[in-house]
């Protein structure tokens, strides 16, 4: 990395945050939780300790326990489709389905490799990755996750991987770190030749647990952590890059010691799972966070959404947690914004410098009441010019906190 801009902030309040309902659901299990992933929106998967896997096929509000028929912990679940899916963990635990979890075959074992971390390109490439005798390791498999095969890793020091993920068929990124001498040091690996050989980037001297690294897109990405020393005191600590990880600036979040899991349902909104069952959430593109608490949840350590209404938050002693957030334009005031023109088929500008509140974001809605967008709302505007070329014909619903309106596109 060539670029590293710390900046340290607190956190900021919304209505839209304090808006959103969690509650625990009960996962029939007090073992932990480490990894979720969800192929669909209705169909989804938890992987955890002692070989635990659960599966949902109501998006989240019931889970059923599944049959590995292991005993060793898995870290981290990745489905291809609503059947096949790869599930990696301790003592060199690859295990994979193709009947939807009913049955699972073991593709590899043993005791050298931890692995904490898999994900896949597609239908027959992918990585896990983890830590082989004390060395960071990466695995790829070209069928489907049938056979793996060790990469080349240029490591400097011993460490932990945690986290892998890829910007493109060739680019990707891995993330993990040790602990020593009382202080934790942070790594990051990069590939650029399709996971064939991994070199570590240079962060400075960062001291801090990198756990968790997702692109939204080919140029955007974060990467989340924690226990960053400031004087004396730990932080979180969220790494953004905006130009495919050739640089990238660094946020310190006060107050949250350990961010475990990162989550971006579009460029603008973003969720982290950490420590004391802490959410935090971003609707500008990360450049703020604010905190959402989960009651009775004590570590988050995987978090997803299966659309932007719903999430699943899952972690320590079989907690899970799930959002339903509250879209509904009916439930907002009536105090209507006109915009104009009305209809179109172009363009329409709605004006905000009368909206009850500072805002900051606008909200979509379609004619059933789902969240299709939202938009950023830039302090002291008056008015949004809404782009309507990706909108089908059809009423649109919007709100700005206390108020909503609706368009037409024709």
């Amino acid at each position: 990395m060539k670029k590293l801009l710390l900046i340290l902030v607190g956190f900021l309040s919304s209505s839209f945050i304090n808006a959103q309902n969690w509650e625990l659901i009960n996962s029939n299990t007090n073992r932990d939780l480490n990894s979720v992933h969800f192929p669909s929106e209705s169909i989804g998967y938890i992987a955890g300790q002692y070989g635990t896997i659960l599966k949902t096929t109501d998006g989240g509000n019931s889970w059923n326990t599944l049959e590995t028929g292991i005993d060793k912990t898995l870290n981290s679940i990745y489905f291809i489709d609503s059947q096949t899916g790869v599930s990696v963990g301790y003592y060199s635990k690859i295990i994979k389905t193709t009947d939807g979890g009913q049955t699972w075959t073991e593709k590899m074992s043993g005791s050298s490799y931890y692995f904490y971390s898999v994900y896949f390109i597609n239908s027959q490439i992918g990585f896990v990755a983890g830590i082989n005798s004390g060395d960071p390791c990466i695995l790829k498999t070209t069928n489907g996750g049938e056979t793996w095969t060790a990469k080349t890793v240029n490591n400097s020091a011993e460490y932990y991987l945690y986290s892998v993920r890829f910007v493109t068929s060739d680019i990707g990124f891995a993330v993990g770190n040790k602990y020593h001498n009382g202080e934790y040091n942070g790594y990051v690996l990069k590939t650029t030749d399709g996971g064939e050989t991994w070199n570590e980037e240079s962060f400075g001297h960062i001291n801090a647990e990198l756990y968790s690294v997702y692109f939204v897109n080919s140029q955007v990405g974060y990467i989340v952590g924690g226990n960053y020393n400031v004087n004396g005191q730990k932080k979180g600590i969220i790494f953004k890059t905006t130009d495919g990880g050739q640089n990238w600036n660094s946020t310190l979040i006060e107050t949250q010691e350990h961010l475990q899991s990162v989550y971006f349902i579009n460029s603008q909104i973003g969720y982290i799972a950490g420590l004391w069952g802490a959410v935090l959430k971003t609707t500008d593109g990360g450049s703020t966070w604010a905190p959402i608490t989960i009651s009775s949840a004590s570590w988050l350590y995987s978090i997803w959404f299966t659309n932007a209404q719903n999430g699943i938050a899952v972690g320590y002693g079989g907690k899970i947690a799930k959002t339903t957030l509250n879209n509904s334009v009916t439930t907002y005031d009536k105090e209507a914004i006109i915009p104009y023109p009305n209809p179109s088929n172009t363009t329409i500008h709605i004006p905000i410098s009368n909206s009850k509140n500072n805002s900051t974001t606008l909200d979509i809605f379609d004619i059933s009441g789902k969240l299709i967008d939202q938009k950023l709302i830039i302090e002291g505007a008056e008015e949004l010019i809404l782009d309507l070329k990706s909108y089908k014909k059809g009423i649109y619903f919007f709100r700005i906190n206390g108020q909503a309106g609706k368009f037409t596109v024709n």
